[in-house]
């Protein structure tokens, strides 16, 4: 397609001014159908040309929402003077033209879902060029995140009543502002195990939140666990930092196994964690009792506790993640409680009833992801008892109280989760907010159709009486219905800088597997590391991040001796510290890089031994 007559900056009117610089991508006929129709996240569209003043002025602003989006949505521009075909199909004059938008009308914006995968499905913009009117659009609209609302000091003890099976997460800002895409996407993606609340922290109420919650300076979170457990943490002022306490406090101190957090807690064979304790019973006092018990002896294993030398291993294990706790309600998973108690008649003939004993039982994962072995605990429900228990478990200990039943993948003593679905009520909930806000977009179309191609009156007075209740309602922001995406990814591009402090409480703190590129300065390609970052950023167990090998001489030396190493080498270390995994460098294909990430999580990729420098 070639522009209107003028050259690139000619056409339609205007005169020849300099280009709209951006940082944003420049879509064309032959990249648009690969990145916005089928790519895998929801787009801004921005219709523009060089010689509108308007378009001018929208620029830092278009500039500034890229940046605002923190990955949730691509941004890119259509030249208009380019590429006026493609122009009136994103951008038509009205619903039914083939005719671009008008001059006058442009810069225009229009987004495009993440299933959106034609023309037709896209919804225009009708708001303000600012930054917040745009990431509200793309949270509201195109992917229709949960909002995080507004407590008071008064409305708050409510908000903590509520949900006590979920964990709590506050935070306290300095000023009042719109939720950011952050928290929004991880409300609606952990809604299951966590409920979110702000609080605007105003001085008049300072005395207040101090003496209550022990807050004392925003930007803060405190987060709420069962049995009163509060963690507060002040200076939680970048993403980076928001998004470390949201993966780390995401789940209870004993948190409900189900196939959403399955990752997330580690009990699954394949992965980093080795052994897995879990409760199962149904709900009643009895349960509760023996989650305590579990929940006690998870807590005596913590590092900021005195552990008992006889117990050092499991406080290890613990804090490099490979010992897990759960618990499990028998009544909905009752498949995987018949598994897990196989081997006692009595006890697997009643899983799920209300009668049922609760029972402790220990899987241990060590061959891969389609074995595990499994055993019940026959002793004492105290917590000293299940320790020790645990202890031989973790150890291969030989005593016939730690011997365990192995089960291969398929087999009926494998325990699979069974799929959770959605009851009557929330599907018909679900599906009346998506007619809801499908109509909405018909109808805002329409309506701004009526307007701007001269209809019969009666039709147009028809429609501007069905939509303009909904106007005034949501002033162009419908109520959100919520879409879950389980596949979705949240991811920032920064990564951070492992510097020598970094470096070093990593290698005391055990508690992830690091993975690090090698770089020399800003002279080194990032890209393909970025990318994995970002495919892999909610997963627990990896901590991201380059070294710069011109500031630290032991890591360069490091990189020059290892096997293929040297600048841009990317290599993944065991949370002991003293085994790592080369993975590959900045030329290696993400994809590829992806395959070896995912053997390392699957525990099907060997080591090499190797000292942390």
């Amino acid at each position: 397609q070639g522009g209107f007559p003028g050259g690139r900056f000619g056409g339609f009117g205007f005169h020849q001014p300099d280009p709209i610089t951006s940082d944003t991508l420049d879509l064309t006929p032959g990249n648009f159908a690969k990145y916005v129709l089928h790519g895998n996240r929801p787009w801004l569209v921005q219709v523009y040309h060089d010689g509108s003043e308007l378009s001018q002025r929208a620029a830092p602003i278009w500039e500034q929402a890229n940046r605002a989006m923190d990955g949730i949505a691509k941004l890119g521009r259509i030249n208009i003077a380019l590429y006026p075909t493609l122009a009136a199909q994103v951008a038509p004059r009205h619903l039914f033209s083939t005719e671009p938008v008008h001059t006058r009308d442009l810069p225009v914006v229009v987004g495009y879902p993440r299933e959106c995968k034609s023309y037709f499905c896209s919804r225009r913009y009708r708001g303000l060029m600012k930054e917040s009117a745009l990431s509200a659009f793309v949270m509201d609209r195109l992917l229709r995140l949960e909002d995080v609302l507004v407590q008071t000091r008064d409305t708050l003890p409510a908000f903590i009543a509520t949900d006590p099976e979920k964990v709590k997460f506050i935070v306290f800002s300095p000023r009042s502002s719109p939720t950011s895409p952050l928290l929004r996407r991880a409300a609606t993606e952990y809604h299951k195990d966590v409920t979110f609340a702000r609080i605007h922290y105003k001085q008049s109420d300072a005395s207040h939140w101090t003496r209550k919650f022990g807050v004392h300076t925003p930007p803060a979170v405190m987060v709420l666990k069962e049995g009163g457990r509060k963690v507060v943490e002040h200076e939680v002022s970048g993403k980076d930092r928001l998004k470390a306490l949201l993966i780390e406090h995401r789940l209870h101190i004993l948190p409900q196994i189900r196939i959403s957090n399955l990752k997330a807690t580690g009990c699954k064979p394949g992965g980093l964690v080795q052994v897995c304790a879990v409760v199962v019973g149904v709900a009643g006092a009895a349960f509760d009792d023996v989650k305590s018990v579990l929940r006690k002896a998870k807590l005596a294993l913590d590092p900021s506790v005195a552990v008992p030398k006889s117990l050092s291993t499991l406080a290890s294990a613990l804090e490099s993640k490979e010992i897990s706790f759960v618990w499990i309600d028998a009544k909905d998973q009752k498949g995987y409680c018949q598994a897990l108690l196989s081997t006692d008649e009595a006890a697997h003939k009643s899983c799920g009833q209300a009668s049922m004993e609760p029972r402790v039982v220990a899987m241990r994962f060590r061959d891969g992801p389609d074995k595990i072995e499994h055993g019940m605990f026959s002793g004492a429900m105290h917590e000293d008892a299940i320790l020790s228990w645990l202890t031989g478990v973790f150890t291969d200990g030989q005593d016939s109280s730690s011997v365990l039943i192995p089960a291969d993948r398929g087999a009926a003593n494998f325990p699979e989760l069974k799929v959770e679905v959605h009851g009557v009520v929330e599907k018909l909930q679900r599906i009346k907010a998506e007619v809801a806000s499908t109509a909405y977009d018909w109808g805002e179309e329409l309506v701004y159709m009526c307007i701007e191609s001269g209809p019969l009156v009666p039709a147009f007075i028809l429609l501007l009486i069905l939509f303009i209740p909904t106007f005034f309602q949501g002033a162009s922001k419908p109520k959100p219905s919520v879409k879950r995406e389980s596949g979705s990814k949240m991811d920032g591009d920064g990564v951070i800088d492992f510097d020598e402090k970094t470096l070093a409480c990593l290698k005391d703190s055990r508690r992830e597997m690091a993975v690090m590129m090698f770089v020399q300065g800003s002279k080194t390609d990032q890209e393909v590391f970025k990318l994995l970052r970002s495919s892999f950023w909610r997963e627990q167990s990896l901590k991201f991040g380059v070294v710069d090998l011109t500031k630290l001489p032991a890591w360069s030396e490091f990189a020059d001796n290892i096997e293929g190493g040297g600048v841009s080498t990317i290599v993944i270390w065991h949370p002991s510290r003293a085994k790592y995994q080369r993975i590959g460098n900045g030329d290696t294909p993400h994809p590829a890089l992806c395959s070896q990430v995912g053997k390392i999580l699957d525990g099907v990729s060997p080591w090499e031994e190797g000292a942390w420098p």
